[in-house]
């Protein structure tokens, strides 16, 4: 007999099944890219708009605005004017340092045709200086309508859109009587254009 110890036979250790961690990990990055899907969308959801009915009918104040496109000592853009040549769309924004604003400055002047066969006029009122539009004009493009200025956002607290240190975004349709057709403010830029271009269609027809 052989002096050498005997070495036991190795076990055979039963095969584990993968956890439930090892059975999902395939669909990790599916889970992930939905969620993402998800959160993009919901960051990107027009935010509710706000009717003030409480303007509709209301005469809209008059003002005289700088236009960015205009040079120093040039005639302002001025409302009560402008009106008598058809309905005006205001849009309110805050500045071209707002992406989801000059995005939907773009979709409303991808539009402009429409709305001047339409007989509608637009125009576009920020705080900006009229100094300041136009250097982001040479930076990141032109608009095709007037880029106004409306310092310390005077004339959007005058259409309601200042509530405390809040300033929102806003939209009204002012027909040839400078009356407040249409009135809305939102915390995110107004998404329902071609809604706004079949209401000033309406109003021209009714002239």
């Amino acid at each position: 007999m052989s002096d050498l110890p005997q070495i036991p036979a190795p076990s055979v250790m039963p095969r584990r099944k993968p956890g439930l961690g090892f059975r999902i990990l395939p669909f990790v990055p599916i889970v992930v890219a939905l969620a993402t899907a998800l959160a993009v969308r919901q960051f990107h959801k027009p935010a509710a708009p706000v009717i003030n009915n409480e303007l509709l009918g209301a005469k809209a104040p008059d003002f005289t605005l700088r236009d960015a496109h205009k040079e120093e000592g040039e005639a302002g853009v001025t409302l009560s004017l402008m009106v008598e040549k058809g309905p005006v769309l205001m849009v309110f924004f805050r500045g071209y340092y707002c992406e989801r604003c000059v995005e939907h400055l773009r979709a409303v002047g991808d539009l402009i045709e429409d709305f001047t066969d339409a007989g509608v006029q637009v125009i576009a009122i920020s705080p900006d200086t009229s100094a300041n539009m136009r250097d982001s004009i040479h930076n990141y493009g032109d608009l095709p309508f007037p880029l106004l200025s409306d310092p310390e956002d005077k004339l959007a607290e005058a259409y309601g859109l200042v509530t405390g240190d809040n300033v929102y975004h806003g939209v009204f349709l002012v027909d040839q009587n400078r009356r407040i057709q249409f009135a809305a403010k939102t915390e995110a830029p107004y998404s329902d254009i071609k809604s706004l271009l079949e209401t000033g269609k309406k109003l021209k027809q009714a002239e």
